[in-house]
């Protein structure tokens, strides 16, 4: 019984607490982003791990016609960064009351992209995000999946969690966005 599990044997021994001190946790500003930080969270007290909080805003998904002025593309990227911050602090804040450093990281570009190169840059040994599995198979064709890019790409384990569509899920209604959307003439996607 034991010959099939004998490749684990030549496997390097790693203690989680050790192999697990700088956490990525990928946030959509849906109502669904406190269930993941608390399963970060939760790793991070365990093992004294920093949290990284990454949003990702994509141009392409919210200006359709292809083309942004660079003074408008400008703007649009310092209203998202002080939206994500704005909105993330009370996380950062919970973290720290839990004995945990954490640092916000507002992105723009592509989702699995944005967090996939963070991942490389900073060393992240984990990374948590949410996966919204019961999406129609024309959903996921169209808007492709950001959890499956990355778990493609990703330079470290995963923590996937499941979420399901329309349980906590509801649109980001930010005065940022908002203004955004209404500088471009265009509405913001959901990933």
């Amino acid at each position: 019984m034991l010959e099939h599990v004998a490749w684990a044997r030549n496997l390097p021994s790693c203690d989680p607490v050790d192999c697990c001190k700088r956490i990525l946790i990928a946030l959509d500003l849906s109502a669904d982003s406190p269930a993941l930080f608390t399963h970060g969270l939760c790793i991070a007290r365990k093992t004294g791990a920093k949290l990284f909080l990454v949003h990702v805003d994509d141009a392409a998904r919210v200006n359709t016609l292809g083309f942004l002025p660079a003074e408008t593309y400008e703007q649009w990227v310092k209203g998202c960064q002080d939206n994500v911050r704005q909105q993330l602090q009370p996380l950062v804040e919970q973290a720290r009351e839990a004995g945990v450093e954490a640092e916000i990281v507002p992105l723009t570009g592509s989702y699995g992209g944005a967090i996939l190169d963070t991942a490389r840059e900073q060393n992240i040994d984990l990374i948590v995000m949410g996966y919204h599995h019961d999406r129609s198979k024309v959903a996921r064709f169209i808007m492709g999946s950001t959890a499956v890019s990355v778990l493609k790409g990703a330079p470290c384990p995963i923590l996937m969690v499941p979420l399901v569509v329309g349980e906590g899920m509801k649109p980001d209604s930010s005065a940022a966005t908002k203004q955004n959307n209404s500088a471009t003439g265009q509405k913001r996607a959901r990933f």
